[in-house]
């Protein structure tokens, strides 16, 4: 039994058409490369914990126009807990707080419709286990944002030749992902504090957070490593190239600034909003131009929240450099 079920609209083409290209967002493989001895919250069918099988991924792969409501039905459709887990790492990037949002409406108005009333401890039921699921499935992430901040900080803190901040930034895709996510949040961090702020109480750190960027984004090495949409979003926020002329491996890039944006959602908003706000624009350009007037029956993948206004220093300002 369904808690919601939709009015069911056939997909838009366009967004079955896109040209896509397996393995392209840094929440893949490399992350979930774990020992076999790690006890997952929800358990897995993989046992080696390899990546999901192609043909799996595709099977249980949303379309870029899914719609929130056509999304909670689907995932309701997976009544297996190994098959779920699957669903949630696959769809990973639709889990957002738009869709946990819309969750908890469906909630709400159950405790307040007598006929419907059964159905609340359903929707709480259903709403626990989606945030287990996706907060097994971000371990590996946040653990890795945990590791670019105190790489970051450690560069910061000590006068380092450019050989050895490259050292720093990272060997592998993962690494490389996180570094820039933390080191983009503290830039977009300390832009806005410089924009409302005057004289700055620390503009070391500042000019040295833009001269690492200067480094990463001259890497040959880790330019070919960052993974598309992370290249894109530079592109756009630092090259300030026109939307319209990135046209590659489209589906790629709008699933993986989805997937940014619902980690960088969880995140604490004194670090990342900054930044979240930036990629949550370019997610809504992209959507705007590719889907046109259809675009607001996508749901608007935005915040249904007003970010607050930063009162006290973001926690990546803090991070300053020695006098």
């Amino acid at each position: 039994m369904f808690f919601f079920i939709p009015i069911y609209l056939p997909g838009f083409q366009s967004g079955k058409n896109l040209n896509r290209k397996i393995n392209s967002k840094f929440n893949d493989i490399s992350f979930y490369k774990l020992k076999k001895k790690t006890k997952p919250l929800i358990q897995c069918n993989k046992n080696d914990w390899n990546l999901i099988e192609p043909n799996l991924r595709k099977s249980y792969k949303f379309n870029i126009d899914e719609s929130v409501e056509k999304s909670i039905v689907k995932f309701q459709l997976v009544e297996n807990p190994n098959s779920f887990y699957d669903f949630c790492f696959i769809n990973r990037e639709y889990l957002n707080y738009c869709f946990l949002y819309r969750l908890t409406a469906f909630k709400l108005r159950t405790e307040t419709d007598l006929k419907i009333k059964r159905q609340t401890k359903k929707i709480e039921d259903f709403r626990k286990k989606i945030l287990n699921n996706i907060t097994f499935i971000d371990q590996p992430v946040s653990q890795g944002l945990i590791l670019g901040e105190k790489r970051i900080k450690e560069i910061l803190q000590c006068s380092l030749s450019e050989k050895e901040i490259l050292g720093k930034i990272g060997d592998d895709i993962p690494s490389i992902s996180c570094f820039w996510v933390v080191l983009n949040a503290a830039l977009s961090a300390w832009e806005k504090k410089v924009n409302v702020e005057a004289p700055q109480s620390h503009p070391e750190t500042y000019v040295k957070l833009k001269k690492i960027k200067k480094i990463f984004s001259h890497s040959t090495k880790h330019q070919k490593m960052l993974v598309l949409e992370l290249k894109y979003i530079d592109t756009v926020l630092y090259e300030k190239e026109n939307l319209a002329e990135i046209t590659n491996h489209e589906a790629d890039i709008i699933e993986g600034i989805r997937l940014l944006n619902s980690q960088l959602e969880k995140l604490p908003s004194n670090s990342y909003a900054p930044l979240l706000e930036k990629t949550l624009l370019i997610n809504n350009q992209i959507l705007e131009k590719k889907f046109g007037s259809i675009f607001k029956n996508l749901n608007n993948f935005g915040i249904n929240f007003p970010l607050s206004k930063i009162e006290t220093n973001s926690r990546l300002i803090e991070i300053q450099k020695n006098e």
